[in-house]
């Protein structure tokens, strides 16, 4: 069992932040490409929080659980990152509908889906993505995310709050 210390919360933040960003650009790229005139994230800057907590919580799953990496492990985690990935676009799909009342994403024309915000082919590809990264990539994470200042951390949570607020209060008027 894992305990929850400081340091922990500092990189789950980190986790959070960061992927934030690359899920803002990663999707921005896809529309770019798709010739899409949407927008990714229901925010005015530069991050698109369902991915930052979707890829965050797959860290802290993996973290939590610390099973060691077999086959049969790498396939537990990958219905764990599957389907917290999913329960992640479920809540932020309901909760920006809810805040902003407009969809970010609406999966009803899709034989494939689970409701309006769950899409089977999404659930399967997040996992592997998800995998791909923590597997392969968690050396890398731990050292870059080392890499950022605390500073740093703390204004961007600040700009990413106030443009929460700002959003949410634009929205009401």
């Amino acid at each position: 069992m894992h305990i929850i210390i400081l340091g922990d919360i500092i990189f789950y933040i980190k986790c959070f932040i960061i992927f934030s960003f690359l899920g803002f650009f990663f999707e921005s790229f896809v529309y770019k490409v798709s010739s899409s005139s949407k927008h990714s994230g229901a925010l005015h800057g530069p991050y698109t929080l369902v991915y930052g907590f979707g890829f965050t919580l797959n860290m802290f799953i993996f973290y939590f659980l610390n099973l060691k990496i077999n086959f049969i492990n790498s396939l537990f985690y990958y219905i764990l990152f599957c389907m917290g990935a999913t329960l992640c676009e479920f809540v932020f799909g309901h909760l920006i509908n809810f805040l902003f009342h407009t969809d970010m994403w609406d999966y009803t024309s899709y034989k494939d889906r689970i409701g309006k915000y769950i899409r089977i082919k999404y659930f399967f590809i997040w996992g592997l993505i998800s995998s791909f990264i923590i597997f392969l990539g968690n050396k890398f994470l731990n050292n870059f995310f080392g890499l950022i200042s605390n500073r740093f951390i703390i204004f961007t949570i600040f700009l990413i709050v106030i443009d929460f607020v700002l959003s949410i209060k634009k929205n009401r008027n």
